[in-house]
């Protein structure tokens, strides 16, 4: 089964504000992707990652989201905020 899934720059303003949106499922297999395209945000002074099309998240996507507010926290930048997460997701936050 081929499983699709994609991360991509959806909109940004100037240096200040950029909004990623996930489609389809992450897992370990896709977190170095994950990884990859949130750091191309750290200079943005917001970062909005909308989950509204994402299926599936594991662990290892949860370190990836951690580990991406930790190094925002390092340079004194606002947080990431995470939009449209399912209730499923949503629980899996909770529960982490």
């Amino acid at each position: 089964m081929t499983r699709i899934s994609a991360i991509r720059r959806v909109s940004e303003n100037s240096n200040l504000d950029v909004r990623f949106s996930l489609c389809g499922e992450f897992d370990i297999a896709n977190s170095g992707q994950v990884t990859e395209a949130l750091e191309k945000g750290m200079a943005y002074r917001t970062i909005t990652i909308d989950l509204t099309r994402t299926t599936f998240i594991d662990a290892s996507i949860l370190g990836v989201l951690i580990g991406l507010a930790s190094r925002r926290r390092h340079i004194n930048a606002e947080r990431p905020r995470i939009v449209n997460a399912s209730k499923t997701i949503r629980r899996l936050f909770s529960l982490c």
